[in-house]
């Protein structure tokens, strides 16, 4: 990736999902893997959220011409708001900035095998609804394991955003 900080995030996230899937693995009957596990759903949907809004806003800042009042309404409108990471919303975002290179991004995207391709939107989608679950009262019951996986499946959609965007 070309985006360092979306870079780093996205590595952070993977190994400590990692290490927190080994953690509840050796301690299978631990009354605080549920929390654990939970943890994990928002660690990762946090990750592809934070590095999908650094990647747009960065691609918008290094095309302001150092106008400060337009890197400040960056940070507020785009870095510091909250915006679950659904496909959908990545990819609006992505056209909001840019309609050539969001239509580029989504083409990119549906370029890959279809079984593969819902197998990503899948786990993205879960990663979302657990999140969302869990954010608005519920319980979901994903394991921290499965948590990566789906990160590691979600992550394409940054890779790509990233190829687009961070030129």
């Amino acid at each position: 990736m070309k985006n360092s900080e979306a870079r780093a995030t996205i590595v952070t996230c993977y190994y400590e999902l990692r290490d927190i899937s080994q953690i509840i693995e050796k301690n299978l009957l631990d009354s605080s893997n549920n929390y654990l596990n939970r943890y994990a759903i928002i660690r990762a949907c946090g990750a592809i959220e934070s590095s999908f809004k650094r990647i747009l806003a960065d691609y918008l800042i290094n095309h302001s011409n150092g106008h400060i009042d337009i890197e400040d309404y960056l940070d507020r409108i785009i870095i510091k708001s909250s915006t679950n990471p659904a496909l959908t919303k990545i990819q609006q975002c992505a056209s909001n900035i840019s309609k050539a290179r969001g239509s580029k991004y989504t083409k990119k995207i549906e370029s890959i095998n279809k079984i593969e391709l819902s197998s990503k939107k899948a786990a993205l989608s879960s990663l979302v609804a657990d999140r969302n679950s869990f954010a608005h009262g519920g319980t979901p019951n994903t394991s921290a394991s499965r948590t990566l996986n789906y990160f590691q499946q979600a992550i394409f959609f940054i890779k790509i955003l990233d190829e687009e965007f961070s030129s």
